[in-house]
């Protein structure tokens, strides 16, 4: 039996814990055995540190966002095993925001974007799309969702962006890329327009030192924060009150009269409000060419999602997959709304959940093998 070690630090909300969760879970579906090695947890780290020969116990390791990559154990660096035993770093965001803790390592990126891994093999990176997924059992078996009439409201979990503190970081640069700015979709366009990343028939000619990576930080949180300023406006101009959860989400309410507003819940909890919902609304953070956990469990959980037309989850879920927009929801009846429930499901349970992509993955690294069709784990 296969057996990897799993490392994570910070942990706000809860939300790594249950990425992790199920994660390891669904590893252990596989017949792949795990170890948690929390930064967070002094008893963890006093267990890992404890124990002599740790690197070679492991057949594999699993970062979340590049944590622990500096790891030692008995004066042998996680850096030197990186070169015989298969090391992987989960990104949950563009990998311009971490790359300096991985630039360099022999690290295999799993990346939610497919084009964040473009990014990643255009610097040199070993990278694979890893879309966000949820656990095998939680779409295991039958399911009864409640109908259209049990279920209330729009709810959009999205924390505060301060866009006038990233207009100000960008302002020594706004006269040559703020007129772009405005009109950006994504930090990979931006980078597109800086020719630090290929356009077409068009290569890349800027290389990408500090300053360029600071310039793209800052331009990525400027765009995300006017694109969620933008929904907020435009369900306010449809007359569509949503009630927003996430940090800080009370500061727009001047701007956004008409919405809700809570603070920020623990992610089960979340999990719960996106149940009862009877949509949710997702505002793309710059994944043209991925998934989110704001799609993909709300999926699971029986709650259409409604997307701004940036998000465009149909591109990855494929054809079937029925796209919902602000614009199209309101007609709507008890017996669509149920037939997209149990659509939804049908995909999740198909080709989204951690179990499935993890296959794939382990199958690549020669961590699973495959014996009449099956994968089963090495022994």
């Amino acid at each position: 039996m296969k057996k990897g070690l799993v490392i994570i630090g910070s942990n706000q909300y809860g939300v790594v814990s249950e990425f992790i969760s199920g994660i390891r879970q669904d590893l252990q579906s596989l017949n792949m055995t795990t170890e948690l090695l929390d930064f967070n947890s002094p008893s963890s780290i006093e267990y890992q540190a404890s124990r002599e020969d740790r690197f070679d116990e492991f057949d594999f390791f699993f970062s979340f966002n590049a944590v622990g990559l500096d790891l030692s154990f008995n004066g042998m660096m996680l850096t030197e095993v990186m070169k015989r035993k298969p090391v992987f770093v989960f990104l949950v965001d563009h990998p311009l925001h971490l790359i300096t803790r991985f630039i360099g390592l022999n690290v295999i990126l799993l990346c939610v974007d497919q084009e964040h891994v473009g990014f990643a093999q255009l610097c040199g990176i070993r990278a694979h799309f890893f879309p966000h997924a949820v656990p095998a059992d939680m779409v295991a078996g039958p399911t009864e969702f409640a109908g259209m009439e049990q279920k209330h409201g729009i709810l959009f979990p999205a924390s505060y962006f301060d866009t006038a503190q990233w207009r100000q970081k960008l302002q020594p640069v706004w006269h040559q890329v703020g007129h772009f700015l405005e009109n950006c979709q994504s930090v990979t366009r931006f980078m597109q327009h800086l020719q630090v990343l290929p356009s077409g028939n068009k290569p890349a000619t800027v290389g990408l030192d500090h300053n360029i990576q600071l310039l793209s930080i800052y331009a990525d949180f400027y765009i995300r924060g006017r694109q969620r300023e933008k929904i907020l406006q435009l369900c306010q101009d449809s007359g569509l009150a949503i009630t927003v959860v996430g940090n800080g989400s009370q500061q727009y309410k001047n701007r956004f009269p008409l919405h809700q507003y809570s603070d920020a819940v623990p992610f089960k909890t979340l999990l719960t409000l996106m149940q009862n919902a009877r949509f949710v609304l997702h505002n793309s953070p710059g994944f043209e060419l991925g998934l989110h956990e704001r799609i993909v469990y709300p999926m699971a959980l029986g709650t259409p999602v409604v997307c701004d037309l940036l998000a465009r989850p149909d591109r990855i879920l494929g054809a079937d997959y029925q796209l919902l927009t602000i614009n199209n929801i309101a007609g709507m009846n008890a017996v669509q709304y149920l037939q997209i429930q149990h659509e939804n499901l049908a995909m999740i349970r198909q080709r989204h959940t951690w179990r499935y992509q993890l296959q794939s993955l382990m199958r690549e690294y020669h961590l699973l093998a495959e014996t009449s069709g099956q994968a089963v784990a090495l022994c």
